[in-house]
């Protein structure tokens, strides 16, 4: 039987309209900001403790975006990640991260929305090709990318 974990992350935007990403140097990834939900926690108190602990950032939820669910064969883990935007509210302050965190590089990066669904969509496709899959294909017209995964995911993106 899998393992349950729910998790809460959130697109973060700045005043300028940046995003956090969270770049895993360890792994050499690129992950939304958020974590785990601990025991006796809501969502939206564990969305604002891992925006604390990550990007140094309170903040205010401004939407719901949706729920993403992956079955992990290797970790026997089902991890559930709810994902909201939110906006930084006050002065960033400094990341806390947990020691293990700290040993896998863990360092928040502020990017445009689109450098960070670029670099998503980069680390998706270096791990297709490392596991012998075909990589993520890009087509860019005008201000539109459209990312082919190879049939399970698709993700398309109009920047104004």
């Amino acid at each position: 039987m899998p393992i349950l974990r729910q998790a809460a992350r959130a697109v973060l935007l700045d005043d300028s309209g940046r995003m956090a990403l969270m770049h895993v140097a360890r792994g050499g990834y690129h992950k939304l900001p958020g974590g785990g939900i601990e025991d006796g926690e809501d969502v939206f108190a564990a969305l604002r403790r891992e925006m604390r602990e990550e990007a140094g950032a309170e903040i205010r939820i401004t939407g719901e975006i949706g729920m993403t669910a992956e079955y992990l064969g290797d970790y026997r883990m089902k991890p559930f990640s709810y994902a909201y935007s939110a906006l930084i509210v006050g002065t960033l302050g400094v990341s806390a991260f947990t020691e293990q965190e700290r040993a896998d590089g863990f360092v928040p990066e502020w990017v445009r929305p689109e450098e960070g669904i670029d670099a998503a969509a980069l680390a998706l496709g270096a791990w297709r090709v490392a596991s012998g899959q075909s990589p993520v294909r890009c087509v860019t017209e005008g201000e539109r990318r459209q990312y082919d995964c190879g049939g399970r995911l698709e993700i398309n993106i109009a920047y104004p």
